[in-house]
């Protein structure tokens, strides 16, 4: 293969030489600069590809720390559902009416006992409900018995003053002479426990042992008031009867229909006979404001005649419950 026509001229194979010439000479002059470059370029591929390949397994290896701490925490939320469903079957089978709010007095779980008493208010007992909202719920309803003279937010406001003592404990009265008794105990993260505990037998029975022992002791004071030869009464702090001898109708000639349990004393006094003649110490009207009055007394000594015939000397004194006692004898 020849490079040139051998039929052009001389100077034609000539300049067509050169012109190749020229060509080879630039080849050799360019050709390891471009080859130098194009390298470089493929380093700077193979270098790139290398590092996404390790940010590819960097990412891959994220993505599994990742995968792996969302199933524990899955795992976790798991067992914190399950340890709450266990909590809330455990508080479940407590006998009493059970609640616990958190260091923030905001309600955190309570069972189907608590407040069960309090129909009109139980349902709308749930979680996310303030301590404050509780009480307020509590003491507007309609089957909570508030003490005489007590409104709704006086006992609210009384029972939130109880809230912040360490240590709580106190009966609640419902309707239908029913009663509860209420209990706090503090957690370890400064939380609150409420207890409910249906104590309505044990008051019933506290009050029928009272009121036999009281028949008992009325009984014993009967007795002993009627081997006395004087004329005794005993009066309460409202100053109503509550023991008597039947020597003190026969001295004052007061019928023994009038001598009662719970007679008014004022009354008594009034139903006394005409003929009784307040003579020395104090007279009537004196004998009934020294009853009347609110507090400690001085005692009193006086005498009065009946009938023109019979001087009673009468001497009365306070008693600690407020109460007196009188004793009438024939002089």
């Amino acid at each position: 293969m020849s490079l040139v026509n051998a039929a052009d001229s001389l100077e034609k194979q000539n300049q067509k030489l050169q012109i190749i010439a020229e060509a080879l000479m630039n080849r050799v002059e360019y050709g390891s600069e471009q080859s130098g470059a194009a390298y470089a370029q493929f380093e700077r591929a193979a270098l790139l590809e290398k590092r996404v390949r390790a940010r590819t397994l960097e990412l891959e290896r994220t993505l599994d720390l990742l995968h792996e701490s969302n199933a524990q925490l899955a795992r976790a939320n798991d067992e914190t559902e399950a340890a709450r469903r266990n909590l809330a079957d455990a508080i479940e089978t407590v006998s009493e009416g059970f609640a616990l709010f958190d260091p923030n007095d905001v309600l955190v779980m309570c069972n189907s006992r608590f407040c069960r008493d309090f129909r009109d208010t139980a349902e709308n007992l749930t979680p996310g409900l303030p301590f404050v909202e509780y009480v307020k719920k509590i003491s507007l309803s309609q089957y909570l018995a508030l003490p005489q003279g007590m409104t709704a937010d006086r006992w609210a406001a009384r029972r939130l003053r109880r809230h912040q003592d360490r240590r709580v404990m106190f009966n609640v009265q419902l309707t239908h002479d029913r009663w509860l008794q209420v209990s706090e105990h503090r957690t370890a993260n400064g939380g609150t426990v409420v207890l409910q505990t249906d104590v309505t037998d044990l008051v019933r029975l506290e009050r029928q042992e009272r009121d036999k022992l009281k028949d008992k002791q009325t009984r014993m004071i009967r007795a002993t008031l009627d081997h006395l030869n004087q004329g005794v009464c005993v009066f309460d702090e409202s100053a109503r009867l509550l023991g008597w001898n039947d020597k003190l109708g026969t001295l004052l000639g007061v019928p023994a229909r009038r001598l009662h349990l719970g007679a008014s004393f004022f009354t008594l006094v009034e139903q006394l006979d005409e003929d009784m003649a307040f003579t020395r110490g104090i007279d009537r009207a004196g004998f009934a404001k020294w009853a009347r009055t609110d507090g400690p007394r001085d005692p009193i000594s006086f005498e009065v005649r009946r009938g023109g015939s019979e001087t009673l000397q009468i001497f009365g004194r306070s008693m600690p419950d407020r109460g007196f006692v009188m004793s009438v004898t024939d002089v």
